[in-house]
């Protein structure tokens, strides 16, 4: 067979993305190797191999070789073009684009092709589970190229730029060998390149001297060499280039387990990130004949490549609207969204994100790619390969969605958590991947702004990282994706927090509590030091003690805590290790943060480690006595709606008077407790209501609606806009303990039509009942207004129709299009409105 026909392998794996559903491997790498093979997570975790620098320049030296079976080829016409600056797809022009010119590689190779000693098979390792004998291969090459050149040229890593000048370290910087092919067991199992030459335990001793008279050295090392099978002229650029990468310290970012286990299950078997990146598939481009294709944004961020030093990486930790997204290398950024943190160890601070990178198709290693559009990329920096397609170091999010049975667009069975998308249903295994459409990678991976226009939390795929993430978080959305001259324009919408937090969250970065955020007994909330909570005003839940202002509420674990070792980059810290919690909005005021702990809760919150700003109450830390612990809220009713954190309700209804009220103190027993509610306004009937009152008991922890009929009715004269207020005071033993006013405000069709689309907070929310959505449309407009469940399935259709401009209200009684009724969880509802798109979560208690 014709060598440069022959499929290519590498350990690290690379293949033909033309052919992609077929699983066949055009290059596949073993990553760079120490003495004894090791998983890619215990190379990254505790081998700790020296790396090449990113910046700065570097000598290449150049050797193609075969061995002694083989038929003797003379070095490729094409070869002294390797190192051709000015030749697009060349090795030097390809590092010295990606690296935006700061890391220059020049080289020369040698013009003869070397052949060993002995045939292929003296090499080979004696079990499959063995590495091969490659290094006493690249040994007795190395020694034809020292009779032939003086090695100490390629000793030039001192500062003044003189090879081996007294200042170089006394080793050959660089050398590939280029094989003619390689056979099954000379490297590791079915690889076909390697970031080593073979020779850690022993270098080689060439005959040129440094200027001290000591030997120069060849170092077995991936820093200082790699093997590789090659192919044609882009073909050999590709997998010098990737085990180059390997030298540089990038990781492989496909799914290595193949080669580690040749009969593996196929459903474990996955193409990692497919052929949208060089440390992929993307070695021999995307046809399998014209690589390499460029670096994902992960591994440009790694090198600090992302502009010079990463300067046009930027952080977006705020609401961010009209976000502009272009290519990287037409002048664009990459922008990188914080999802989660965590801390495996309780050591070491990892924060989850997403990377957004727009691929364009001009520049010349984005040409083949299936189409120009938003590559979502997420990474967890504390994974450290994509060996496990479930939990990958770097993980697409292919904008067709997850399946449970098979790749879009043959699934049938959407899966936005457990579900694999087409990258992971590709196998080496041809059939399996024909048959559930696996790929390398395909247009609808990415987000276009036409038909993949949102990723959010109810969508898939979904911004969610895990089913098990707490409910207490609307979660990250990214919204209104739209073409945008030569990229595409998005808003932002980062995670807001409020609600019942239930499990253990870790905060780190920014956080915005919109609601009133309560850490149950069984929660544990641990803020990292140095991160900014910004609290709004507002209570978007409109819970709490005060329910017009947003409130911390902890009965369960809550610490504030430094970690040793920080993975969060480029994040601004106003005040040096010190957590704050601060208003959203500057001039705003929360109420503050309430402890009242079970007895199992551990406080964590030394003095200095934490600044409250802007709370009306600041740390209270709640004692036993009965009124401190006791929330009332206010009306409950299907009629209300949002209205300045008020219920709003039309002329003519009945107001239902009800109050939930809940015993927040751990040891408390409330045993005939009195609630009254009061009134004296003519635009009620009955115009007064004095007295009307509950006696209640409830133990600790108990919550409980009470209602306080008759109701009485609203006027139709009422003018809307106009408060009515109530008064409600609670009395134990005849002595009060707590009062409050509350209002309601007078519906009505406003003066002015909305200036803009928007879908309002449904009232109340949470809700056990009924609960009222309104929505405002500046003209008119084809309105669908939808429930949905918690993955994203349609539960209700609440309005399909066109309507006049105006604000609209509707009732949703947590039933489904069948009339039967849902049950507890989170729910969301969808608002479409002529070009007008958004969501917002409703939270149903039974």
């Amino acid at each position: 067979m014709n060598p440069s026909l022959r499929h290519l392998l590498i350990a690290c794996c690379i293949a033909l993305c033309a052919f992609s559903t077929l699983g066949a491997q055009a290059f596949l790498c073993a990553g760079h190797a120490p003495n004894e093979p090791l998983s890619a997570a215990k190379i990254a975790s505790e081998v700790r191999l020296p790396v090449l620098p990113a910046r700065g320049s570097i000598y290449v030296l150049t050797v193609f070789a075969r061995f002694a079976d083989e038929e003797p080829t003379p070095v490729p016409k094409w070869a002294d073009q390797l190192f051709d600056p000015e030749r697009e797809g060349s090795f030097a022009h390809f590092y010295h684009a990606m690296s935006f010119g700061q890391l220059a590689i020049a080289g020369e190779v040698l013009p003869q092709r070397l052949a060993a000693s002995q045939a292929a098979s003296a090499y080979l390792a004696d079990a499959p589970d063995q590495r091969g004998r490659y290094g006493d291969f690249a040994r007795e090459i190395l020694a034809q190229v020292d009779a032939r050149i003086d090695l100490a040229r390629f000793d030039n890593d001192g500062p003044d730029g003189v090879p081996n000048s007294g200042d170089d370290d006394g080793w050959v910087d660089y050398i590939f060998i280029n094989m003619q092919s390689v056979p099954n067991g000379f490297l590791f199992g079915s690889a076909t390149g390697l970031a080593s030459l073979g020779l850690e335990e022993k270098p080689f001793v060439s005959r040129a001297l440094g200027p001290d008279g000591s030997p120069i050295r060849v170092s077995g090392l991936p820093s200082q060499g790699a093997i590789q099978e090659t192919g044609n002229f882009a073909q050999t650029v590709g997998v010098m280039a990737h085990e180059f990468g390997h030298s540089l310290g990038l990781p492989d970012f496909f799914d290595t387990s193949f080669l580690k286990n040749p009969t593996q299950n196929p459903a474990e078997d996955s193409a990692g990130i497919g052929c949208w990146g060089l440390m992929g598939w993307g070695a021999h481009g995307w046809d399998g004949m014209s690589g390499p294709v460029a670096f994902s944004a992960r591994s440009l961020e790694q090198l600090g490549w992302i502009g010079a030093k990463n300067e046009r990486l930027i952080l977006v930790e705020r609401d961010s609207w009209d976000l502009r997204v272009r290519d990287l290398y037409s002048g664009g950024a990459i922008y990188k969204i914080p999802l989660r943190a965590e801390t495996p160890n309780n050591n070491t601070l990892w924060t989850e994100y997403l990377l957004l990178e727009y691929r364009g198709r001009e520049n010349y290693y984005h040409r083949g790619e299936p189409a120009a559009g938003l590559l979502v990329w997420h990474v967890r920096p504390q994974v450290f390969d994509n060996d496990d397609e479930r939990r990958k170091h770097l993980d697409l999010v292919a904008a067709d969605g997850q399946y449970a049975d098979a790749g879009f667009p043959l699934g049938q069975t959407a899966d936005r958590f457990a579900g694999r998308d087409n990258l992971d249903f590709w196998a080496h295994d041809a059939s399996y991947a024909r048959a559930r459409g696996g790929n390398l990678g395909d247009a609808s991976d990415l987000f276009d702004g036409v038909r993949y226009r949102r990723l959010a939390i109810e969508t898939n795929p979904s911004t969610l990282a895990t089913p098990t993430l707490s409910q207490a978080t609307t979660g990250l959305t990214l919204q209104n994706m739209r073409p945008d001259g030569d990229g595409l324009a998005l808003d932002v919408v980062m995670p807001r927090w409020g609600g019942i937090l239930r499990e253990e969250v870790h905060w780190a970065g920014e956080v915005l509590i919109d609601g009133d955020l309560t850490v149950a007994p069984t929660g544990r909330l641990v803020v990292f030091r140095n991160t900014q909570i910004r609290v709004a005003g507002s209570d978007r839940l409109q819970t709490g003690l005060n329910p017009e202002r947003t409130e911390l509420h902890i009965h369960g674990d809550f610490v504030i805590r430094s970690a040793a070792i920080s993975q969060i980059a480029n994040t601004l810290h106003i005040h040096p290790d010190t957590t704050r919690f601060l208003a959203a909005v500057p001039g705003e005021q929360w109420a503050g943060i309430f402890i009242a702990p079970s007895p199992t809760s551990e406080l964590t919150f030394p003095i200095g480690s934490y600044e409250i700003v802007d709370a009306v109450r600041g740390l209270v830390v709640e004692g036993v006595p009965a009124a401190e612990n006791l929330v009332i809220h206010g009306f409950l009713s299907a009629q209300a709606e949002e209205a300045a954190g008020r219920g709003t309700f039309a002329p003519g209804v009945r107001i239902p008077l009800a109050l939930k009220v809940e015993n927040h103190s751990p040891l408390t027993f409330l045993a005939n407790v009195r609630a009254f509610i009061e009134w004296n306004n003519p635009l009620l009937h009955p115009s007064s209501g004095a007295g009307r009152s509950r006696t209640v008991s409830f133990p600790p922890g108990e919550k409980n609606v009470f209602f306080f009929g008759p109701d009485p009715t609203l006027s139709e004269e009422a003018t809307p806009g106009t408060e009515v207020k109530f008064t409600v005071h609670v009395e134990k033993d005849g002595v009060p303990i707590w009062w409050d006013t509350f209002a309601i405000v007078v519906a009505g069709a406003p003066t002015a039509l909305p200036n803009d689309f928007a879908l309002l907070h449904n009232f109340p929310n949470p809700f056990n009942a009924e609960t009222q959505i309104a929505y405002r449309l500046p003209r008119e407009a084809q309105v669908r207004l939808t429930v949905l469940n918690a993955i994203g399935q349609p539960v209700r259709q609440l309005v399909n129709a066109m309507q006049a401009a105006g604000t609209h209200w509707v009732t949703w009684g947590g039933q489904d299009d069948r009339g039967s009724p849902v049950a507890t969880g989170i729910y969301f509802c969808q608002f479409a409105a002529g070009p007008f798109y958004q969501v917002r979560p409703m939270v149903l208690l039974k």
